[in-house]
């Protein structure tokens, strides 16, 4: 989830073994995940049964697979460096989770006009573009940070600012990508009421997030962190 920038330098044996042991741990048990997953995500649907029967809940079990096993694969995991923040991923996700869950919520229990899943083939092609823009996104900027990349904000004594590739053009494509990612799953079930959380849930955590970590890479990085926030937007190029 991380946007930390850093240059890899050189690792011992023993660490770069260490590393690849726990990938291939992860990459095995990411169907377990998943699994785990789905379920978690049912419960606002009241369960599996009304989530995964309609072709959105189909759509997002398979997004959500091929998320989970190109980030799972590519993400560095939580080793190394010096740990600054995990508050800000636990609401970040929270965030997250909510705007999902306000998405698939059977809404006729509830006094109003909005239907909740007033989906079709345009609704489900749109999430599908959203989530490949999004996700695509967020393999770049894993592959770009290698190590880097992680789910806590870390700080490595070899980091350095990354200002070449997509990174020339925005500060955080990782995190641009994720809200891409949120909305294609709000899109996929086409709730109004999902687009409603998405900012005032999912947009505030991700923010915060950014905040967090720009304060500590402004900090420990120093004049060249704060030079290429100057020049580089942080969501949208040109614009954010």
């Amino acid at each position: 989830m991380s946007d930390i920038a850093g240059n890899s330098g050189t690792e011992s044996i023993e660490s770069a073994e260490r590393l690849k042991r726990i990938k291939r741990r992860r990459i095995v048990l990411t169907p377990v995940r998943w699994l785990f997953g789905m379920l978690i995500f049912s419960l606002p649907a009241l369960g599996p049964q009304n989530l995964y029967t309609k072709l959105p809940g189909m759509v997002f079990g398979a997004l959500f697979f091929l998320q989970l096993l190109l980030e799972r694969s590519l993400q560095a995991p939580n080793v190394g460096g010096q740990k600054k923040d995990r508050a800000s991923y636990f609401w970040g996700w929270l965030g997250y989770y909510a705007t999902f869950a306000v998405s698939v919520i059977d809404w006729k229990w509830f006094p109003v006009g909005w239907k909740p899943w007033a989906w079709n083939m345009y609704w489900i092609w749109a999430g599908i573009g959203l989530f490949i823009l999004g996700q695509g996104l967020r393999v770049i900027a894993i592959v770009t940070l290698g190590r880097f990349f992680t789910a806590h904000v870390r700080v490595h004594k070899d980091h350095k600012v990354i200002q070449h590739g997509i990174y020339a053009y925005l500060r955080h494509p990782s995190y641009t990508g994720m809200l891409l990612v949120a909305l294609s799953y709000v899109t996929l079930f086409a709730s109004a009421y999902g687009y409603i959380a998405f900012f005032l849930f999912d947009l505030p955590g991700l923010l915060n997030r950014i905040r967090i970590e720009e304060k500590v890479l402004r900090k420990d990085l120093g004049r060249d962190y704060r030079d290429y926030c100057s020049r580089v937007k942080r969501l949208i190029p040109f614009v954010y």
